[in-house]
């Protein structure tokens, strides 16, 4: 939650409509018309005209502005849509401001991802062309279980392994692995 130090420092760095439509006396009819129409208790004013206020300074989108109402007033899903849709005219100009803030943020964006796409200078003036005749060297491919599935497992079983890369290992049958080595190191 905001306090009241944060409202009033968003409040000083906003544009001028928003300002406006945050203090001015119209809005409080607004929000006090609107809190009315739906009956609701009170003492759930202050929270409510809080909640609205702190959408109009930018702490909270306006799509947030429902499921907050029910959050924080315990209204309905439904008596919170409502509220929400007969406010939506009532914050446009707040809409307009997100839909700035998303396009300069598509737009630094699209700005970043071409300046990757382009060659870039450096402080000499020569330009960083990406390296397209570097030898790069063979990377083997990761052991999976695609590449297993189509090998024979199992104790006792062949190998078909045609990869020169791999060991083939020959287990021993059951009587020589059993059999005890002998020693003749009698002295």
């Amino acid at each position: 939650m905001q306090t009241d130090n944060d409202r009033i420092e968003r409040y000083r760095s906003s544009e001028e409509s928003i300002q406006n439509l945050f203090a001015s006396p119209e809005s409080g009819t607004t929000l006090s018309e609107t809190f009315k129409k739906y009956n609701l208790d009170e003492e759930l004013y202050k929270k409510y005209a809080q909640l609205v206020g702190d959408v109009i300074l930018g702490f909270y989108k306006i799509v947030d502005l429902p499921q907050l109402l029910q959050k924080r007033l315990g209204v309905s899903a439904d008596e919170a849509q409502r509220i929400t849709s007969d406010l939506i005219e009532f914050l446009s100009p707040v809409a307009k401001q997100e839909e700035r803030e998303v396009t300069e943020k598509k737009e630094s964006l699209t700005k970043l991802a071409d300046s990757f796409k382009s060659p870039q200078k450096v402080s000499s003036g020569e330009s960083l062309e990406p390296a397209a005749d570097v030898a790069l060297e063979k990377v083997e491919p990761i052991r999976t279980m695609q590449r297993d599935a189509t090998r024979i497992h199992g104790y006792g079983s062949v190998s078909t392994n045609t990869d020169e890369d791999e060991p083939t290992v020959k287990a021993l049958d059951q009587d020589q692995t059993l059999k005890k080595p002998t020693t003749n190191n009698v002295t």
